[in-house]
């Protein structure tokens, strides 16, 4: 059996298929924690004082109910475990890419303030922005992927689901923070 990490890496380069993934209870338990781990990992490195754990528990658990009843839906839960194991991982995977982004970012936001670093730092943030932006593709493209796998539609189709899941993540996140 494949290590289910590399698993993940090959599914960001959609090498791979949220069916590969075993089953499995605990490695879903697993990358939940990850991806909760590591996505407080990242908001920490915007400079944050604060751990922001309610925000992460919320994401997960609509991540968990967002896809439970979409592959209810669809008639493919027995699919379930599988895909919140895909999409954790990925997620687990692009917030460990977003640490030292963010970093960077609340770096450049922080030196604002100076004179003659500013055309850098708006030139080094249009670069970030381009990189987040780019990133943002990739993992709606990913999403799309994963969800095109599981519930057996066109990638179009899917990438629109992966949209809607992605802009609702956030509604939600939001109006929690």
């Amino acid at each position: 059996m494949i290590n289910p990490i590399v698993l993940v890496w090959r599914l960001l380069f959609l090498k791979t298929s949220p069916e590969d993934f075993p089953p499995s209870q605990n490695l879903l338990i697993g990358f939940c924690l990850l991806m909760m781990s590591l996505g407080i990992a990242a908001g920490l490195a915007t400079g944050a004082d604060r751990i922001d754990w309610l925000q992460a528990v919320i994401d997960l658990l609509f991540l968990l109910i967002f896809f439970r009843v979409l592959l209810q839906i669809f008639k493919v839960s027995i699919r379930y475990k599988q895909t919140v194991i895909a999409v954790a991982g990925c997620k687990a995977m692009f917030s460990a890419i977003f640490i030292p982004l963010n970093y960077m970012t609340a770096q450049v936001i922080g030196f604002g303030d100076m004179v003659d670093v500013g055309a850098q730092n708006s030139a080094f943030g249009a670069v970030l922005a381009l990189f987040y932006l780019t990133c943002f593709i990739w993992l709606l493209r990913v999403f799309g992927h994963i969800l095109m796998s599981a519930l057996e539609v066109r990638l179009s189709f899917a990438i629109g689901i992966s949209l809607l899941y992605m802009m609702s993540s956030l509604v939600v996140s939001l109006s929690v923070a």
